[in-house]
This record gives C-alpha cells, sequence and structure tokens, in this order.
C-alpha cells in the first residue's frame, strides 16, 4: 500500500506542477464572469443628462479577478499546492476519485468505445501557450475525442443531469462542465468531447450514467480566446513590470 501511495503522490505532484499558475479547464468559466464598478467622478460628470448610472460594466467581474490572482500567487510562491487533510483531497473530490475509474468502465460498457482512464494515478496536461492548459479524464481510442467524468457527490447534481434534454439546456445548467469540456475539446483539436455523469447509488442501473456528446462551440471559442488573452495581459503586466506595484 506505501508503494501504490508514494506512486500517486509523486504523479500527481508532478501534473501540479505542470498546472502551476496556469488558468486551467476546469477554471475556465470564470472568465466569463463579467462585473460592474462605481464610476469615477470624471465619468459621472461626463454623464449626458438625464443619466442616473452611478456604475459601469467591466470585462471581468470579481470572480474572474479572484481567479486571475490567485494565478500570479502561484507563480509568484515557492510552494506547490500543498495536500488537504492529510491526501490533497476535500470530501467532494475523494467521492470522485474512489468512483471515477469504475464510471470509466461503465462509460465503456454503455458506448462500446475503448478509452484511455487518466484520473489522479497518471494524470496528463496539455499546456495552452504559457499561461493555460486542460486535463482530460480520457481519450478515446478509435475517436478523435476526449471525455470528461463527474461523480458528484451530492445526488441532487446527478439528477439534475439526468433530466437535461439539450446541449442548450447543459449550457445554461451547467456552464462549468460546458466550459470544462469546451476548453480540452479546443486545446487537444478534437472531433468532440463526451460529458458522463456517474452515480452508483440508483437503484435503477440505467439511471447511473448521463452521456453528453458535445461538438465545438465557435463562438464560444473566439470568446475565450479574446478573454484568456486578456486574463494574461493582466498576469504579465504585473508579473513582469512589478515596480510600479511596489509603492505608492
Amino acid at each position: 500500500m506505501e508503494t501504490s501511495r508514494n506512486y500517486f503522490l509523486g504523479g500527481r505532484e508532478q501534473w501540479l506542477m505542470q498546472r502551476k499558475g496556469r488558468i486551467t479547464a476546469s477554471d475556465f468559466h470564470k472568465l466569463f464572469q463579467n462585473g460592474r464598478r462605481p464610476m469615477t467622478p470624471e465619468e459621472l460628470k461626463a454623464r449626458e443628462k438625464g443619466d442616473t448610472r452611478k456604475t459601469v460594466d467591466t470585462f471581468f467581474g470579481e470572480i474572474a479577478m479572484t481567479l486571475i490572482r490567485s494565478k500570479i500567487a502561484e507563480m509568484t510562491s515557492t510552494e506547490i499546492e500543498r495536500e488537504i487533510n492529510g491526501n490533497g483531497l476535500v470530501k467532494s473530490m475523494e467521492w470522485g476519485v474512489t468512483y471515477e475509474s469504475e464510471a470509466a468502465e461503465e462509460f465503456k460498457k454503455r458506448t462500446g468505445l475503448s478509452i484511455i482512464y487518466h484520473g489522479l494515478n497518471s494524470p496528463v496536461f496539455y499546456p495552452y501557450g504559457d499561461y493555460s492548459g486542460g486535463s482530460p479524464d480520457f481519450d478515446v481510442i478509435d475517436e478523435n475525442a476526449g471525455g470528461e467524468i463527474k461523480c458528484p457527490v451530492d445526488e441532487n447534481e446527478h439528477i439534475r443531469r439526468l433530466l437535461i434534454k439539450s446541449i442548450d439546456q447543459f449550457k445554461d445548467e451547467d456552464y462549468a462542465a460546458y466550459c470544462q469540456c469546451q476548453g480540452n475539446m479546443y486545446i487537444m483539436k478534437r472531433d468532440w468531447w463526451y460529458f458522463a455523469s456517474y452515480d452508483p447509488r440508483k437503484k435503477d442501473e440505467a439511471l447511473r450514467m448521463k452521456i453528453i456528446k458535445l461538438y465545438p462551440d465557435l463562438g464560444w471559442q473566439k470568446e475565450f480566446d479574446e478573454r484568456l488573452d486578456a486574463a494574461v495581459e493582466m498576469m504579465a503586466d504585473i508579473l513582469y513590470d512589478t515596480d510600479k506595484y511596489l509603492s505608492i
């Protein structure tokens, strides 16, 4: 058991180092969060007569800004991501790790596809530029495709996904997962992508897995590149022109 644990930790640490400071696919949805800020005195004064606005839209909201700051923190820190509760996983992740390989087998059985499952024992990372990248849960051997597996600890999450009837509904109701799939598909130049939600607790075996097949969203790709470029510009400005931020 100790040998297996050491192998797991070594593989994960290498994977974490590859991801350090990069905006990864699981966080891509945060880049799409717009925001608002109070108008400056100059902007308030320049308003047209009858204009009562006191705020203006911003390209990034606080969720996106927190993500950008966190990546700057990673790149400027001597620490790599530390383990949580002794094994590097919060409760929801522990559940997912426990059942993800089982879910991969269920996916193969239902689709008849041969896949290479990566998981946390043998994770892979595909960089996208210097500040981004993604990690698929599996690659499909006989197709130019890959996939993402979710094993939610909250049973309601799986039921919600079982009720999804279209890609548009999936995009509206599970935007984080939609962006993760679109992002990985885009980065890895795949023709399509599979999303699978798995819950082994369902008495009816048919209800244990929901599979959604996605195709490239060109509009999403265009906006993603625009937003990633803006985020990278902000990160580079702070990382490579630090003098102007050190004192006021």
